[in-house]
């Protein structure tokens, strides 16, 4: 059955870039939702806590840990990697996840919807999906039948995926793409803008076109730290 589209106690968004606010007030902005934001957070710039942005609270991650206790968290940063950085983070501090359907979405009660996902404008999840724990749904996302999505996915406004897909963890697709039926997506995989694919995707690799081509392994590292959006 799916997630709550709220725990009930104010929300802190992890990430405090012009993204994250857009999320958030495309919920506060929307009559019906009942929610609450209580501010924004970054893990990047510690001398950020106490600033404002849009009239919200930004809390540096040190600030974090008193206000486990009170306020949940969810994280829509576009980078998998450090969502899940920034998700773990706030774990250790005691945050529980708050799971976010927005009400013009259309999620079907035979679908299971993971702790600190979050579904935007139109989203239409049909029946007997399995997805994961802190996925970001962009508005216009339709998701077809019996498919499986892991954990830390990003899946940008308007990408449509067909029945019976499976999509590993830390998958980002990008704005606008279309994934075929009966697909698979291996772990860490790219999914460019735009892109059609037609066959599957190996773990880690980039694909861009129509048809959907490899354009470069992702290294085996991460690299250098990635910044928030």
């Amino acid at each position: 059955m799916a997630g709550p589209a709220s725990t009930g106690r104010p929300i802190i968004f992890l990430g405090s870039g012009a993204y994250s606010f857009t999320i958030a007030d495309t919920f506060t902005a929307t009559p019906g939702w009942g929610g609450t934001i209580a501010g924004f957070a970054q893990n990047l710039e510690p001398d950020r806590g106490g600033e404002t942005f849009e009239g919200y609270r930004v809390y540096s991650l040190r600030e974090l840990g008193p206000l486990a206790a009170t306020y949940d968290a969810v994280c829509v940063l576009g980078d998998c990697q450090a969502k899940r950085r920034f998700v773990e983070q706030a774990a250790r501090l005691g945050f529980r996840f708050a799971t976010l359907v927005h009400p013009h979405t259309f999620l079907s009660p035979y679908s299971s919807l993971g702790e600190g996902s979050v579904t935007g404008i139109s989203t239409i999840i049909t029946s007997h999906n399995r997805i994961g724990r802190h996925c970001m749904f962009g508005s216009q996302t339709q998701i077809g039948e019996n498919g499986s999505i892991g954990d830390y996915c990003y899946i940008a406004l308007g990408v449509k995926i067909a029945g019976s897909v499976t999509i590993g963890s830390e998958v980002f697709i990008g704005i606008n793409a279309t994934i075929s039926d009966h697909v698979t997506i291996g772990q860490g995989a790219t999914i460019g803008a735009g892109a059609v694919v037609i066959r599957d995707v190996p773990a880690g690799v980039t694909v861009a076109g129509n048809p959907a081509r490899e354009l470069e392994p992702r290294p085996d590292s991460p690299g250098a730290e990635a910044h928030e959006s």
